[in-house]
This record gives structure tokens, C-alpha cells and sequence, in this order.
């Protein structure tokens, strides 16, 4: 099975860049959770937010390929992304990846 660190540490650099570039966003908080069924990174910021498109895949015609990068690895380690984001309001990005093969890999 895959390292969990191939979508965790994107997740981490896009959070690096978007601090530099957003100077709206004044705070950021990173959590990263180990157990023994998976592991979580929750970031979270009080930034400008943005619209989500229904499909992450809409990012790609603003040429934002991170968040939908980052779906792409979750997926192929049976994981998940969720991404919450009010306009004012802040964003919310989340990363579930099972420590176990899932029973349905193949």
C-alpha cells in the first residue's frame, strides 16, 4: 500500500503557498492524527474562503489543480478529501487515509 505522507505532504505545501500568497488569511491551524484505522490532516484558516465547485474536477478550468491533486491521492489510497469554504468565512480541508488495506483493494 502507498505512504499516507504521498497526499499528506501535498496537502501540506499547498497550505505553505497559500499562506505566502493570501495575505488575508492571518491564521492556519494543522492538525495530524495517527491510529491504528487511519490517519487525518485538518487544516483549517480564517481566510477569504472561496467558492467550492460541485465537483472538485471544476477547479481544473481555473487551472487550480492542488485540491484536486490531493483527491486523487486519497482516492487511490481508499482515502478521502472533504473541503468546507465560506466566502469571509474560511476554509476547512480534510484528509482521511485508512492505515489498512481496504478488503476491497486490489
Amino acid at each position: 500500500m502507498p505512504n499516507p505522507l504521498s497526499v499528506i505532504a501535498p496537502a501540506l505545501e499547498l497550505l505553505g503557498k497559500n499562506v505566502n500568497i493570501l495575505p488575508a488569511m492571518g491564521k492556519a491551524v494543522v492538525a495530524l492524527e495517527f491510529s491504528k484505522e487511519k490517519v487525518r490532516l485538518s487544516i483549517r484558516d480564517n481566510g477569504n474562503g472561496f467558492r467550492i465547485p460541485r465537483m472538485l474536477s471544476g477547479f481544473a478550468r481555473r487551472s487550480k489543480f492542488g485540491l484536486m491533486g490531493i483527491q486523487e491521492r486519497a482516492h487511490l489510497l481508499n482515502g478521502n478529501l472533504k473541503v468546507e469554504s465560506k466566502i469571509s468565512g474560511g476554509t476547512t480541508i480534510e484528509v482521511e487515509i485508512p492505515t489498512q488495506p481496504s478488503h476491497n483493494s486490489v
